[in-house]
């Protein structure tokens, strides 16, 4: 929603218009900053690295979390921990060819390197999740973790969001 995204960079940035606000995979986000059809993006920090020399201002903060289906075997255990999870498969939306990596990455520091099902986008991996087939690594604000049919832990590490832009800026408000 376009207001909440003022209400959090006009304090920041009074001069800054925010004009159009709209849906894209992080690839074609690179493709329209690189092009300079949009100067700037929001976006999850972990994005960014694989995108352009850019620079990022953090927006807000999200606890990453693995999600499961209530109804998942290990869900009757109440002391659950990442590494309780190590045996499962994960499931990933790996559309960009990075995103097993990147849960790759998020289970290293419990020390397991997991199994991976990808999917081709999150409903696919939603589906996933409701037939039991594992389990799967997102942000607390995703709109699925709410879903009376899921639960989660959550995991050491946040995710940033981030307002970004290609380096260097000719557009004066991003200087």
């Amino acid at each position: 929603e376009i207001q909440k995204i003022r209400d959090v960079v006009s304090p920041i940035y009074p001069d800054l218009e925010i004009e159009t606000v709209f849906c894209v995979h992080f690839r074609d986000l690179m493709n329209r900053i690189n092009s300079g059809e949009v100067h700037a993006g929001i976006t999850v920090d972990h994005s960014v690295y694989t995108m352009f020399e850019s620079d990022s201002f953090e927006l807000a903060r999200a606890k990453r979390i693995i999600l499961y289906s209530k109804r998942y075997p290990l869900a009757c255990r109440s002391d659950l921990t990442p590494f309780d999870f190590r045996n499962e498969p994960f499931i990933v939306v790996d559309a960009d060819g990075n995103g097993a990596k990147r849960i790759r990455e998020f289970c290293e520091p419990y020390g397991f390197r997991p199994k991976i099902i990808a999917t081709k986008d999150t409903e696919d991996s939603i589906m996933y999740l409701q037939a039991l087939k594992g389990v799967t690594i997102v942000d607390q604000w995703l709109r699925f973790v709410s879903q009376p049919d899921f639960t989660f832990i959550p995991m050491q590490e946040d995710t940033r969001l981030v307002l970004t832009w290609k380096e260097p800026q000719e557009n004066p408000s991003l200087q």
